[in-house]
């Protein structure tokens, strides 16, 4: 029979010992089967701890004798990660004062002394909320049309590159390409023939990306590219590369073959930050359209 404790989701669990009152206990009932990646002796370890954005964690926090400024940090870390869940010790007569953190779906508490079976049944809800969350995160996650990165977890994915490649002074751009005239196409043969065309353009653009490179549904009709260390010299033949494989896809409504058009927008500008790179293939775009459509614009 599997171990319940392998089941858990959890990246890391962290125990906060602040004042020692059932922290042992719990230590000696979960250490010998979950790993704890850090026992938090001191409030300002706490405090210290960055779980902002790092996916499932739970936090076990000692709240029998606490202070103020602890019940601010767990607000604090609580609204920075939607995946932190946090399992909290306290005495009975601190229910009422903490139950504004339980209403956040992300905190459960218990109250020492407790048995190893309440233990479990805490942890295991804990950790079904987690799973939950992973699983909703994960589809919004993806386009449902495309299965391409959404255009928020494509920024978040990009991040990392940004950063690495403003350090290691890596080349960098980002494309913006658009299907034109796909509201036409939708009121003449329906929006099932749209999709078609949108599904086209992703194809196109996967089938071309490299291992380092990252794809996203930016808008409704438009497509987002990152490209890492790409020679600025082929960027322009890479985009036309993509256009052109696009304009020569047969697609049809029926016996009718699809008038379709795009326009590309990009930039190797990294700007001062993420945001002022993807406003200039916004700009590129924009400029291509103003020529019509099959343009492609560098800026």
């Amino acid at each position: 029979m599997t171990n319940w404790h392998e089941n858990l989701v959890f990246d890391k669990i962290y125990l906060a010992s602040l004042d020692l009152t059932g922290s042992q206990e719990i230590c000696d009932q979960i250490n010998n089967t979950v790993k704890v990646a850090a026992t938090l002796p001191s409030d300002s370890a706490l405090e210290s701890l960055d779980l902002k954005n790092s996916g499932n964690q739970l936090l076990i926090v000692d709240l029998s004798n606490s202070k103020k400024e602890i019940i601010e940090t767990l607000i604090r870390m609580l609204a920075e990660n939607e995946r932190l869940q946090v399992l909290l010790l306290v005495q009975e007569t601190q229910l009422e004062t903490y139950r504004f953190l339980f209403a956040s779906g992300q905190a459960d508490f218990l109250v020492p002394p407790f048995s190893a079976e309440i233990l479990r049944c805490r942890l295991q809800a804990l950790n079904s909320r987690a799973l939950l969350f992973r699983t909703t995160a994960t589809l919004s996650d993806k386009d449902p049309l495309t299965s391409l990165l959404s255009r928020q977890s494509f920024i978040e994915r990009v991040m990392p590159a940004y950063s690495s490649a403003i350090r290691q002074q890596l080349s960098l751009s980002f494309s913006l390409i658009s299907v034109e005239r796909l509201d036409g196409i939708n009121r003449r043969f329906g929006q099932k023939v749209g999709d078609q065309v949108l599904k086209r353009l992703a194809e196109v653009i996967v089938n071309r990306l490299r291992t380092t490179d990252y794809a996203c549904r930016y808008s409704g009709r438009s497509f987002g590219v990152v490209t890492v260390n790409m020679r600025p010299s082929y960027m322009e033949t890479y985009l036309d590369d993509i256009l052109l494989s696009f304009l020569s896809s047969d697609l049809k409504a029926g016996l009718v073959t699809l008038d379709i058009k795009a326009s590309i927008g990009g930039t190797r500008d990294v700007g001062d930050d993420i945001e002022a790179m993807l406003n200039k293939a916004e700009l590129a775009l924009f400029t291509s359209r103003e020529k019509g459509a099959n343009q492609i614009t560098i800026l």
